[in-house]
């Protein structure tokens, strides 16, 4: 809901190569920008039903114009509206400023969750790599605490490998 459909293709292009993937498969996109999970909800379930998809993946938290994102209904719609679209779904939210603990908004979001990844990312000094941590923050199945680390290397045209990282 954030992006063009033009990036979202490109952007999946890049990350299947990245990956060994083949670069012209495709996922389903429903591409809306501007608007809000509440705006499309019903497109959404029916674009589901018919394609029969197994995942969804939601960017972001912020898009889901149900009302104030402080507000625990609010919050409660949001994951209520995920959960009936699909059985398993990823959504992305981000932190508030200054406070990398959690996700902004009501606090019935992280506990909505039953798994939570938190991404940390540096930059190298010549831009030619970001290394990326997830961190499992939250989780009601697994382990907590559980990290890995890989490397996005960068080249002309966009994200050119995915691979983990190394000491240094």
């Amino acid at each position: 809901l954030e992006r063009s459909e033009r990036s979202m293709q490109a952007r999946l292009a890049l990350v299947s190569g990245a990956l060994g993937l083949d670069p012209t498969s495709g996922l389903y996109f429903l591409n809306k920008r501007g608007h809000s999970l509440a705006d499309i909800y019903e497109s959404a379930k029916r674009t589901i039903a018919q394609n029969k998809c197994d995942v969804v993946f939601f960017d972001s938290i912020s898009r889901g114009g149900a009302g104030s994102m402080n507000a625990d209904d609010v919050a409660n719609k949001i994951m209520d509206m995920l959960n009936a679209l699909c059985p398993t779904w990823f959504a992305l939210g981000h932190s508030p400023r200054g406070d990398e603990s959690h996700v902004y908004g009501s606090q019935m979001f992280d506990g909505a969750c039953d798994l939570a990844v938190q991404l940390q990312s540096q930059v190298s000094g010549d831009k030619a790599s970001t290394g990326i941590r997830l961190k499992v923050s939250k989780a009601n199945d697994i382990p907590e605490g559980f990290t890995s680390t890989h490397v996005l290397e960068w080249g002309a045209e966009g994200l050119a490998g995915i691979r983990p990282s190394r000491v240094g």
